[in-house]
């Protein structure tokens, strides 16, 4: 009797001890039904509580406060830890100073589920995740000794449980196959994109997004050799994996080419053995640096795109073109298999990788590739826009200073404004981005004012210099220039010189913190006026635009005015100044008509599937989260039941509106015809032209 009762203790300890799989801990079969974040979160906690090697990291939430994860998987015998692990291998690529131990490891992440509704790679990072915490597997331990991987189950957690929640509450007990049924007609907006419809797959450089900005971090601490980011594509297409297609950057290394063909070649190996269908070298290719794939390989990496047909008209079960019925759980199986291969690889490779690793980012410091040398970002743009991009460098680790050399001098390049080589003069406050550095590539990617792409036919867009994006005054150099070594970054910050009880403050409106201020004043019922006319006050030009804040006007805020308005300008850094006087020396007077004052608007935006989900996504996001000021969301199909009464402006964002239709006789089609429209009805193209 003691004999079993200790018998049954120990198995309990042996269970506890143990993870579970993910049909133990969810009751399920992984691909029966879909599983919801939260779900998905638990089993991740329950095998990190069991499996000491390893560890989850919560690096963030997103819009709809649902947790970011990592798991970082270690062999079981490994006795350094994690931050120990993480440091060694910075310093032996070279990011981070100092010595290290001779155990080197190759370092892998795993991206599940950027896009919501391709839904089987959430899945598969559970089976993934449980065969490298499982001991008993060898094959997984073995690659555990000299790989580290991690596992990001779920990039977009909003989106994709918006689509499992729609599949949830309209799937058949018994999965209907066909494409026209219910449960695969996902309604708008749909789960591809996050809580604002932003594709986070576009993200990756722009870091516009909450899940954006938490990743980059935890991405940067870790810097892995590879990336996988996981997708779903249309449910005839099988599968893909690398090599991509061209056209590739010029700029991605002879090494990562290669080992797109390597990494394809041992995936390929599998595949022939389950006799899978699959295809390489087609559609997705290796340009756009916005994506998981192409971010991370201009940050040393071998980053890749997987894809497997299925996508929101996948549903558990969904019957192909030709005739095959493709189901949740081979889709599950297709990105298990590509994950597990994927680590063999690296195993395989990893002292190769390593090392290229390392040269990646010392050749970008002591030989770097490229044209260009040094980008000039002159010392005259405004301080918000030099701000703003300086804190985008910063977070993207992308160094620059000021010249070694603070003397005036004369230099050649090519400008951004006029597309011309020409001669400019380079100033002591000028922001000096050289492209000798370790960050190099990305560098020279993200600047070049041209990009040189192989094929014309691309899969996004082919365009995206940094100058442009941040309307700065700048030049592409051809010659090194050197930077002050000892330079630290001052953010610059307005110095307010305030009379105590001004007539008026003046703004004047020159970026999207300008907007800010406005909008924060606004929202407190503050009276603002805006300059029709340009003027001139105190020596000071201001460009029509500018904002005109009188004390006259806003009696009903007492006290509370002056800081209401002071504190806004420090808040959001902008350019305030205070006049004694409304009287100007060039223009129109502070009480003339010219001078017209702002309403607060009342702003509606219309939403619902006669509009781009996308559209309607960014105007919301910019209202909501850039600029902070209330935006009403009307639905377009309830257009006869508008508060008309309540609203200043309705935004209408792309779309086909057919609830705006509304039937006309054709007399009175007739009469509403303008000339232009009975034009183009009526004549030729050529008569066209010549009108």
């Amino acid at each position: 009797m003691k004999r079993l009762i200790c018998l049954i203790n120990l198995s309990r300890f042996l269970f506890a001890s143990f993870p579970l799989s993910p049909q133990e801990f969810l009751g399920y079969k992984l691909g029966e039904k879909f599983t919801y974040h939260h779900q998905v979160i638990d089993y991740f906690e329950q095998v990190a509580n069991t499996a000491d090697h390893v560890q989850l990291l919560h690096y963030g939430d997103t819009y709809e406060e649902r947790p970011l994860i990592i798991a970082v998987v270690t062999h079981p015998e490994n006795t350094q830890t994690l931050e120990q692990i993480r440091n060694d291998h910075l310093i032996n690529s070279g990011l981070a100073p100092g010595n290290t131990s001779s155990k080197k490891f190759a370092i892998v992440w795993l991206s599940y589920s950027v896009h919501g509704n391709e839904s089987s790679s959430t899945e598969a990072a559970m089976k993934t995740l449980f065969a490298f915490s499982n001991t008993s597997n060898k094959t997984t331990m073995e690659w555990l000794k000299r790989t580290v991987v991690i596992i990001d189950p779920c990039i977009n957690p909003d989106g994709r449980d918006r689509y499992v929640q729609f599949y949830t509450m309209t799937g058949n007990r018994e999965p209907n196959v066909s494409l026209h049924t219910r449960e695969h007609q996902e309604p708008w907006p749909g789960g591809r994109t996050n809580h604002y419809y932003f594709d986070l797959n576009r993200d990756w450089i722009w870091q516009t997004q909450i899940e954006t900005i938490h990743r980059i971090p935890i991405y940067k601490a870790w810097m892995p050799h590879i990336h996988v980011d996981y997708h779903e594509q249309y449910i005839n297409e099988p599968y893909y994996f690398a090599p991509a297609a061209e056209p590739f950057h010029e700029r991605i290394t002879p090494w990562q080419r290669e080992f797109q063909t390597i990494i394809g070649k041992n995936h390929t190996r599998y595949f022939d053995e389950k006799n899978w269908l699959y295809f390489t070298k087609e559609v997705f290719d290796l340009l756009y640096p916005g994506y998981g794939d192409t971010y991370p390989i201009y940050n040393g990496a071998m980053g890749m795109t997987y894809e497997k047909a299925g996508g929101a008209l996948g549903g558990l079960a969904v019957r192909t073109s030709d005739g095959d019925t493709l189901t949740l759980r081979s889709r599950i199986d297709h990105h298990y298999v590509t994950g597990l291969s994927t680590v063999e690889s690296a195993y395989k490779h990893r002292d190769r990788i390593i090392k290229e690793f390392k040269d990646f980012f010392s050749t970008g410091e002591n030989n770097p590739a490229g044209r260009y040398k040094a980008y000039v970002m002159q010392g005259s743009n405004m301080d918000a826009k030099l701000n703003d991009l300086l804190d985008w460098l910063d977070f993207n680790g992308i160094e620059y200073g000021l010249p070694e050399d603070p003397r005036s001098r004369s230099l050649r390049g090519l400008s951004y404004r006029t597309g011309k080589n020409e001669s400019f003069k380079l100033d002591g406050e000028d922001i000096i981005i050289s492209t000798a550095q370790k960050r190099s590539v990305l560098t020279n990617v993200l600047f070049e004012p041209n990009t040189i792409y192989t094929d014309s036919l691309t899969y996004d867009v082919t365009a995206w210099s940094i100058p442009y994006v941040y309307g700065l005054d700048a030049y592409a150099v051809e010659t090194p220039i050197k930077i002050k070594s000892d330079f630290v970054r001052k953010k610059i910050e307005k110095k307010y010189v305030w009379d105590t009880r001004p007539y008026a403050y003046l703004n004047k409106w020159e970026s999207i913190h300008d907007l800010k201020f406005l909008s924060d004043i606004l929202k407190k019922k503050v009276v603002v006026r805006v300059a029709e006319e340009s003027f001139k006050i105190k020596k000071i030009f201001y460009d029509r635009g500018s904002l005109v804040i009188t004390r006259r006007g806003n009696e009903h805020l007492g006290k509370k005015f002056d800081e209401i308005v002071k504190r806004a300008a420090k808040k959001y850094n902008t350019d305030l100044a205070t006049v004694g006087t409304g009287l100007v020396t060039k223009g129109k007077d502070f009480g003339s008509g010219k001078m017209r004052v702002v309403k607060a608007p009342r702003i509606a935006v219309l939403s619902g599937d006669q509009v781009s989900s996308r559209n309607f996504g960014e105007i919301w996001h910019f209202f909501e989260q850039q600029i902070e000021y209330p935006i009403s969301v009307l639905d377009a199909s309830k257009v006869s039941s508008f508060p008309y009464k309540e609203i200043d402006v309705i935004i209408m964002p792309e779309g086909n509106y057919r609830s705006f239709v509304t039937e006309i006789s054709a007399s009175e089609q007739i009469k509403k015809q303008t000339s232009a429209t009975k034009l183009i009805k009526n004549q030729i193209p050529g008569k066209l032209l010549d009108w």
